[in-house]
């Protein structure tokens, strides 16, 4: 009986190297893959409509994950400013390294500012920082053709406007409690340290110095009434 001869079965070639994909194809590719991100935020005190931070890093972690992009951020300048008597301002200089699945990297670099009357002031500032570095540097889509994520709606109040239209009430600016109450408002809309419009001539103020002026006018009145 012959043996029947082995048959050797040729070794497929070698799969091509593939070639890495670099930080700026990965860039690329998450531009293409994320979904606009609209205004979907509204602030009923200021009436403006904006796009809010959680929106904008939801609509971009899916594609930072498929495609191998990750983001160092690394504060390289800071300094803070007192505003409106309380709210304390950081003001960042933050350098963003944006990494590739091959390990390579860009650099951006941007600046966040942050109010705030406790000790949130920084991370208010390095939060708007990724936002606006996320916006810009991947050019995230938007429903809106406007370019700004705070923008006033044509013919109503800025936020300034509204806070000086209230004062103009007579019991409001001869009531102290009343003053407080704005100047609280104004605190958390962030407006505390905007200048008021004044006469030619006349020292410039915040809001918050002429609410705080006004009340120590109104409790000096008061005492002068009591000795008389």
């Amino acid at each position: 009986m012959t043996a029947e001869p082995s048959i050797t079965k040729p070794k497929p070639p070698p799969a091509a190297p593939q070639k890495a994909v670099t930080v700026h194809q990965a860039i690329n590719a998450v531009m293409r893959d994320m979904d606009p991100v609209g205004k979907n935020g509204f602030n009923d005190f200021s009436r403006y409509k904006f796009r809010s931070v959680e929106d904008v890093i939801n609509a971009a972690n899916g594609a930072f994950v498929r495609h191998g992009l990750f983001i160092a951020p690394e504060v390289v300048n800071e300094r803070y400013e007192l505003r409106g008597g309380k709210n304390n301002t950081a003001i960042l200089t933050i350098k963003y390294r944006i990494f590739g699945p091959s390990g390579d990297h860009v650099e951006a670099v941007m600046v966040g500012e942050g109010s705030d009357v406790s000790d949130k002031a920084a991370n208010k500032a390095m939060t708007a920082g990724f936002k606006y570095l996320l916006n810009q540097v991947f050019m995230i889509p938007t429903e809106s053709t406007d370019d700004s994520d705070r923008d006033t709606p044509v013919g109503a109040p800025d936020p300034l406007s509204g806070f000086l239209a209230r004062m103009r009430d007579p019991y409001v600016w001869n009531d102290p409690k009343a003053l407080s109450l704005i100047a609280q408002d104004a605190e958390l809309a962030q407006v505390s340290g905007h200048r008021v419009p004044m006469k030619a001539g006349a020292e410039p103020v915040t809001l918050a110095q002429l609410i705080s002026n006004r009340r120590a006018q109104l409790n000096a009145q008061h005492q002068e009434q009591q000795a008389a």
